[in-house]
């Protein structure tokens, strides 16, 4: 009898690793299916990242093309004569105020 016991203790034992066997491949192959959607979508975030790589620099040589194709310096030969006289006149009335002239009218005034 205890060489009976023995066998079907062996069997139960040899079903159940042939058992986690098939549990430890099933597990494995989906590991790898999960492995390679991360190595997929790794794959197309490095494309995207690429791209956009590319699209700032292609911005930022475009910005770097229009400010160099505005002149925003502006020096007073760049104003009409009409122009000069109105600057002229608006620094003499600042320094009109900076040199204590009081500009306050009351109503009587008028």
């Amino acid at each position: 009898m205890e060489s009976v016991d023995k066998k079907d203790l062996l069997r139960f034992r040899f079903s159940k690793l042939l058992q986690l066997s098939r549990l430890l491949r099933e597990d494995i192959e989906e590991l790898k299916r999960r492995v390679n959607l991360v190595e997929i979508h790794n794959k197309e975030i490095q494309e995207l990242f690429d791209r956009i790589s590319i699209d700032a620099e292609a911005l930022e040589k475009a910005q770097l093309v229009a400010l160099e194709s505005v002149d925003i310096t502006i020096d007073e030969n760049s104003f009409n004569a009409s122009e000069n006289e109105e600057v002229e006149s608006a620094e003499a009335f600042s320094n009109l105020e900076d040199d204590g002239v009081d500009f306050d009218f009351d109503d009587e005034d008028f």
